[in-house]
């Protein structure tokens, strides 16, 4: 009997090149490859996976008389196990959260309802920008169409939690989540909470007598055991990273939290030259944990921009991601 033949899942239609018009004023936009997805698609694309991305290029003019020079960073959430852990049980607290409300009434939960974070401080409270001049400094971009004219967002809410009695407060204290730095006003750092909520490693280990005794005399020929002894318990008896929790540093220093590397991951540093090609600057693609991107412009020279991310296509509704 003839096997069947295996069918490939096909692949689903979805918009591979997202376009964005950038003003020569801003110094930092943010994409969120969710958000600009869903509205580029009208489908909804949830944000706690991570996109890949197969490149990223901005266009600027050649036909200015001074030619655009400068430079511009990408930078994302980090790659990390912290960052990943962080949030993840913020999500879990998040769902607990909502869940005493829809334990009785699951029929409540709307449609949409998504776990949706800010990347850092300076995201947290920023427009996603809605009208056709070219998105201003701070804000979170929109895709445009080969007219210039911006696709429309519909409802997209970056998540909160209430805080009961929090700092004192009579009220619940409603509060959003950013990924990396400290809290900030009324948005906490995720890696920051996430550390501080953890038991730290004992700070020496393994935890060994200060007296070697008599068996590690045996052999003392050479008077030589006493220092291997130090060598052996002594050297690397605490972890390779920094811990806090004693009397002396109660902080705690996960990378990316408060006190350690607190900010966002560099993923590039590209820069403008005075002969860049028919004015396209590449930068690398990768993968971005929640389809969250920094950029941060330092370009003299120039008017409006153009910015082209490249996205991979895949199983998810079109695109290659992976659950974060």
């Amino acid at each position: 009997m003839a096997k069947r033949r295996s069918r490939m899942k096909s692949i689903q239609p979805a918009v591979t090149r997202l376009w964005f018009k950038i003003d020569n004023r801003s110094s930092t936009n943010y994409l969120d490859l969710s958000l600009a997805c869903s509205a580029a698609n009208r489908r909804f694309y949830r944000q706690g996976t991570t996109w890949a991305v197969a490149g990223m290029a901005l266009h600027t003019s050649p036909e200015v008389s001074t030619a655009p020079v400068g430079s511009f960073e990408v930078s994302k959430i980090p790659d990390t196990w912290v960052a990943h852990n962080a949030h993840t049980k913020a999500k879990s607290l998040w769902m607990e959260s909502q869940n005493q409300v829809l334990a009785d009434s699951p029929s409540l939960a709307a449609k949409y309802r998504d776990f949706k974070i800010y990347m850092d401080a300076n995201m947290v409270g920023s427009s996603i920008w809605d009208s056709n001049d070219p998105a201003t400094d701070g804000s979170i971009m929109m895709p445009i169409s080969s007219n210039g004219n911006i696709t429309k967002k519909g409802e997209w809410e970056y998540s909160t939690i209430q805080l009961p009695n929090a700092g004192g407060s009579a009220a619940p204290v409603e509060i959003t989540m950013h990924m990396t730095g400290n809290d900030a006003g009324q948005s906490v750092g995720l890696i920051h909470g996430y550390g501080l909520s953890r038991s730290r490693p004992q700070e020496i280990d393994p935890n060994t007598p200060t007296d070697g005794g008599w068996m590690l005399q045996v052999f003392n020929e050479a008077d030589n055991l006493e220092e291997i002894r130090e060598d052996v318990t002594e050297n690397n008896d605490r972890p390779p990273y920094r811990v806090g929790g004693d009397a002396a540093d109660p902080e705690e220093y996960y990378p990316g939290g408060k006190n350690n590397a607190a900010s966002l991951a560099l993923h590039s540093k590209n820069y403008i030259t005075g002969t860049t090609v028919g004015g396209k600057t590449i930068a690398e693609g990768g993968m971005f944990g929640c389809g969250l991107i920094r950029f941060d412009w330092n370009i003299a020279n120039q008017d409006t921009m153009y910015l082209s991310v490249d996205l991979v296509p895949g199983n998810y509704k079109g695109y290659l991601t992976e659950v974060y």
